[in-house]
């Protein structure tokens, strides 16, 4: 019993010491959310990188998915996400309320234009979007659609590019069929060049995972919390007689649900995942 007050105690002063280090990332300084798009209108493009006709196809294409229920999509570019891009743009997501309420199928693009070397578009889905539009594609769309664009000088038309991809995939296309599409007017104009691929490295996707961000913490904590958290309440339950060691029989405690708030703004809820794409 004494062993295991121990680790209980041992448990809560690891919380303690990490807590500091949690807040502190967490409460970094962020720059303020702009006002959301009103109307029809779903840009907000503080960088001046659309012009009338990219922006109005983009609000049809985007009005059309609203209108039917399919999804919403919002466009955000700016100079200043603050020091953690990740953590923006699941602000600006909420804080705007993309998507719609009941099914949470709402997407933000959000591009932070940085210093050279922090220069990114960030991507944050709704919680309904994720099975459609997953990580992994987001990520592609970034790399094969917007960035040939970019390196043709046609930063805006890149933007369109996706929002058309995303169109398509959203109403059942494939992403093949989607991107070849999206990308024909880059390849009509002979201005198409091919991204180059690496290949991460296993070293480079452990570093990757352990320093992404989310919530605020970097996955690396994350994962010391939920270890600490677990062998807290693993001999906590001992102490109380909920688990009998050497059985794995839980024999008490409450069931309860987890219920996630909706937007206090009325809108759709982000699923906490995304991609942070670099582009130069």
């Amino acid at each position: 019993m004494q062993i295991q007050k121990s680790f209980i105690l041992l448990g809560f002063a690891l919380l303690i010491v990490l807590a500091p280090l949690g807040v502190a990332q967490a409460q970094g300084a962020l720059p303020p959310v702009p006002p959301a798009p009103v109307g029809e209108n779903y840009i907000v493009d503080q960088l001046g990188w659309l012009n009338a006709d990219q922006a109005g196809e983009i609000n049809t294409i985007v009005t059309n998915l609203d209108r039917e229920g399919l999804a919403e999509i919002a466009i955000l570019t700016t100079t200043d996400c603050g020091d953690d891009y990740k953590r923006y743009r699941y602000e600006v997501f909420n804080t705007w309320g993309v998507g719609h309420a009941n099914d949470n199928d709402g997407l933000l693009i959000a591009v932070c234009w940085g210093e050279p070397g922090k220069r990114n578009i960030e991507q944050e889905p709704g919680y309904g979007m994720e099975g459609t539009l997953p990580d992994l594609l987001l990520n592609k769309v970034v790399k094969e659609v917007y960035l040939p664009y970019q390196t043709a000088k046609r930063n805006g038309d890149g933007l369109v590019a996706m929002v058309r991809t995303y169109n398509e995939i959203i109403r059942g296309g494939s992403y093949e069929s989607a991107m070849q599409n999206a990308l024909q007017p880059l390849k009509d104009d002979g201005q198409y060049v091919a991204p180059e691929t690496k290949e991460m490295t296993s070293d480079e996707a452990w570093a990757l995972l352990f320093s992404t961000p989310f919530m605020g913490l970097t996955c690396g904590i994350w994962i010391i919390i939920a270890v600490v958290l677990f062998f807290a309440y693993y001999f906590y339950a001992i102490s109380q007689g909920w688990i009998k060691p050497g059985t794995g029989n839980y024999t008490g405690g409450n069931d309860g649900g987890n219920d996630s708030p909706s937007s206090p703004f009325g809108g759709g809820d982000s699923g906490g995942g995304g991609a942070s794409t670099n582009i130069g």
